[in-house]
């Protein structure tokens, strides 16, 4: 019994690597423009509101494709959606690489978010259902930190091209082509445990069975209103709307507001800004549950010691910018641990009814949505009106989650309260 229990957990640490290798490199692509802005602007090939626009036609379509098809995962085996992302996104940035017209570069991005739209909702599927269930809980927050392992990366290669930055789109084919193949084979050797979330042959049922089902499914859209995933769809559109805008733009905002800071510079520190996302995560995974097991009750104190530091970007230009490097660094700490609540922790509720992965599909499809707005909103606010309308909007956003908190608070906690009296019921058809 030892001995298949430590072989059971050596190969989920195994799958695990492999999830978070390939997720992390993927991820790392859908960052090219953003992470190399700076200098493209610089070079005055895009504006900021062209490369802007380029992100959000992306994301405003992986949005919708992610919704449609996250249900769809649910019922096929997911390892083969990964495969197909990994070699669908290396077609795409080859293309970008061989060619920079702009129109061009619209059609391809669009195919790529096409093509990739179910590998997080696959990715999240494995790591939580055909891992060792006691690493669930770990398994669900290296993926989401492999989100920012591959921003890290994708600045620090941004950074090491510079101003020949096509080289990213040539990395990232490349890499993607390996890890395509690398993962098709692993999939090989994890087949017994991938076998796990594949889903289950259907049974016949009497006439009997088939009218208590439909029943049940009947009351699905109600469960899923009651539990507050439309606030927390709301939640996530407006918290990654900031995290992307920051994310995005800090490079841009060091660099115009201070003159001794290069273009280069100001992509290596804004690492640092992502680093405390990763820490955000870290520290999220090490306080629930052992001290806070509402979800809820964890947004809203996360959102709230938010606001002040939004708040003190107002100062930029006024004080040394590694002061506005700290209160961005905090800002990305307490919002990229908001979304391990709000996304994950809260979509895990939602295995137990067999809808973890329709769940985690439908805010990251909000998460998406918010990633269109930064791209179009907050590039077109820092081209045409600068900086510091920019941050009054940040921060202006910023209380709106502060008040959405609230009552997804109220609303969620009812909801638990529910499913430990018994009440809540549901099946994913």
């Amino acid at each position: 019994m030892d001995t298949k229990a430590t072989s059971g957990t050596r190969a989920s640490i195994a799958l695990l690597l492999s999830l978070i290798s390939a997720y992390t490199f993927i991820y790392l692509t859908k960052t090219c423009f953003s992470s190399a802005m700076v200098f493209i602007v610089e070079e005055g090939i895009l504006t900021k509101f062209q490369t802007g626009t380029i992100n959000a036609v992306f994301y405003a379509v992986y949005a919708v494709a992610q919704m449609a098809i996250a249900p769809i995962v649910d019922k096929f085996k997911p390892e083969r959606f990964i495969t197909v992302g990994l070699a669908g996104a290396a077609i795409a940035n080859f293309a970008i690489y061989l060619n920079q017209n702009y129109v061009l570069i619209l059609c391809v991005w669009v195919f790529n978010a096409i093509i990739q739209c179910a590998v997080w909702p696959a990715v999240f599927k494995i790591s939580t259902m055909a891992v060792n269930p006691k690493m669930v809980g770990g398994a669900m927050f290296f993926i989401n930190a492999a989100g920012t392992f591959g921003i890290i990366l994708s600045l620090l290669v941004a950074a090491a091209v510079g101003s020949a930055w096509q080289l990213n789109f040539l990395v990232s084919a490349i890499g993607l082509l390996a890890f395509a193949i690398i993962w098709e084979i692993s999939c090989i050797f994890f087949r017994p445990l991938l076998a796990l979330a594949a889903p289950e042959p259907k049974k016949k049922e009497n006439k009997k069975a088939e009218k208590v089902k439909e029943k049940k499914s009947m009351k699905l859209s109600a469960f899923m209103f009651s539990s507050g995933l439309i606030i927390l769809f709301v939640i996530a559109i407006m918290r990654c709307s900031l995290t992307t805008g920051i994310m995005a733009l800090t490079p841009s905002l060091i660099n115009e507001s201070y003159a001794e800071v290069s273009a280069r510079f100001s992509t290596i520190v804004s690492i640092a800004v992502n680093t405390a996302g990763f820490l955000g995560m870290l520290f999220a995974s090490l306080v629930y549950p052992r001290f806070i097991q509402n979800e809820g009750l964890a947004i809203l104190i996360l959102v709230s010691l938010t606001f002040p530091f939004v708040c003190f970007l107002l100062l930029v230009g006024k004080i040394h910018y590694l002061f506005i490097v700290l209160f961005l660094a905090m800002i990305y700490f307490l919002l990229s641990a908001t979304g391990l609540f709000a996304m994950s922790y809260i979509a895990g509720r939602f295995n137990k009814f067999n809808l973890g992965a329709t769940v985690v599909g439908f805010l990251n499809g909000g998460s998406a949505f918010g990633m269109v707005a930064a791209n179009l909103v907050y590039t077109a606010i820092a081209d045409n009106f600068g900086w510091y309308a920019t941050m009054i909007t940040w921060i202006v956003v910023t209380a709106l989650v502060v008040l959405m908190a609230a009552a997804i608070y109220i609303v969620w906690t009812r909801f638990l309260n529910k499913i430990k009296k018994g009440e809540i019921y549901a099946e994913n058809n």
